[in-house]
């Protein structure tokens, strides 16, 4: 994971009993360049559990990396 360069977006889901919020960290510790957003009202499944919050977590990002909406 170390060797990803590029600006990385890691979703997890408030309600997640996949992904702990110690594994997102380390996660995103893990991945230069990354940021992690904690979506509310979702699961493991953040784009089906909470597409609103999914679509502007998105959003937000692409914009600090200068991609168009």
């Amino acid at each position: 994971m170390r060797a990803i360069r590029c600006p990385t977006l890691l979703l997890k889901g408030a309600e997640s009993d996949i992904l702990s919020a110690e594994g997102a960290a380390k996660l995103q510790a893990a991945i230069p360049q990354s940021r992690l957003a904690v979506v509310p009202g979702a699961g493991h499944s953040v784009m089906g559990d909470n597409p609103a919050a999914f679509i502007a977590e998105t959003r937000a990002f692409l914009r600090t990396v200068g991609a168009a909406d």
